[in-house]
């Protein structure tokens, strides 16, 4: 499987099965990911193919593409205020109503763009985050023809001072969007290992 390397000795031990991690060959400089190959001993061909697609879903592939999102909004709205908030789906919204979310939202400035995992981290000042997790099918669209890209899968739109919208997009409701005003407030991020 394709990550970032990481060992995951919890997962060796099942049935007299050894999982090895052999080696990691750098892919992607840019983002310090890898290739893991990973070696099975003394297990069928069953039970190592099971081991590995549960390892699998520990690693990060989406991991570039969240980076390539952060690199790219990062571009083009810090500084930006944010001047109006239209929630069009509320689902999408984990910790509070659309109302709540829309007013702690509005009139803020974006001061950075981060990441940590796969969560986009928005610093606002004042201070408050926009904690974005895009999971499979959200997306960040940036846009300056507003009419054309509202579409079903549009749940969020925000309206930023430079004239141009950021649109939370996510057709099968997989993502989470929450305003907070600590990254305390997230349990993800407090679950997740270093960087790689």
């Amino acid at each position: 499987p394709r990550g970032a390397g990481r060992k995951e000795p919890r997962a060796l031990a099942r049935g007299g099965s050894i999982f090895e991690e052999r080696s990691t060959v750098p892919c992607s400089p840019e983002y310090n990911l890898g290739y893991t190959v990973l070696v099975f001993r003394n297990c069928s061909e069953e039970t190592s193919v099971s081991l590995a697609i549960k390892l699998r879903k520990r690693y990060m592939p989406e991991l570039p593409e969240v980076e390539t999102i952060r690199r790219d909004l990062e571009t083009r709205i810090v500084n930006c205020a944010i001047t109006d908030v239209r929630v069009l789906d509320e689902r999408v919204i984990r910790n509070c109503s659309g109302r709540q979310f829309a007013k702690f939202c509005k009139g803020k400035t974006v001061q950075s763009v981060s990441r940590r995992g796969k969560a986009i981290l928005i610093q606002l000042n004042p201070a408050s985050y926009l904690v974005v997790q895009p999971m499979m099918t959200g997306q960040l669209i940036y846009c300056l023809d507003q009419p054309r890209i509202v579409d079903r899968a549009t749940k969020i739109v925000f309206k930023l001072s430079n004239g141009a919208s950021l649109n939370y997009n996510d057709q099968r409701l997989f993502g989470r969007v929450n305003g907070v005003h600590d990254l305390d407030e997230i349990p993800f991020l407090k679950t997740i290992g270093v960087e790689p």
